[in-house]
């Protein structure tokens, strides 16, 4: 789930993420470490390497406030929290990531991002391509010769 509220004329924009993945099998099943849900990189804690933290379940919520520099640059401040754990119930917000960034921006889509981000394992820069919001599980992708399974 996502979602953005602009105020003040779209001068200040807070964005929110939260992201929910559970694993099921049977009892006498499981979950190789390459298939389970990770965390840590530039769209889920950023103060972390990419697949820091795998387990059978993940949670983690992002969240920023967008503060509007000029016409398509940003400032942004950046708190990222979640785990992983074997049991859903064990799941919570211990592992933190706070920061600050740039984004630059048309008036349809962020199209760069510089991120500065401190965590437990200390300060990660990141410069990337892309929104930290966006969903790509949502893209619509089309393949030039259709596919058959």
């Amino acid at each position: 789930a996502a979602q953005f509220v602009p105020v003040a004329d779209g001068r200040v924009v807070f964005a929110a993420r939260g992201w929910f993945v559970a694993t099921n099998t049977d009892s006498d099943q499981s979950v190789p470490f390459y298939l389970m849900p990770a965390l840590g990189g530039h769209n889920s804690l950023r103060a972390y390497t990419d697949y820091r933290f795998h387990d059978r379940n993940l949670f983690v919520i992002n969240a920023e406030s967008r503060f509007a520099l000029f016409t398509h640059l940003d400032l942004a401040a950046v708190v990222d929290a979640g785990n992983v754990a074997a049991k859903v119930s064990d799941l919570d917000l211990e592992k933190r990531a706070y920061g600050v960034g740039l984004r630059m921006h048309s008036t349809r889509s962020t199209f760069a991002r510089l991120d500065v981000a401190h965590g437990t394992d200390g300060w990660r820069f990141l410069v990337r391509t892309s929104d930290p919001f966006h969903l790509t599980r949502l893209s619509r992708r089309t393949a030039a010769a259709p596919y058959v399974p």
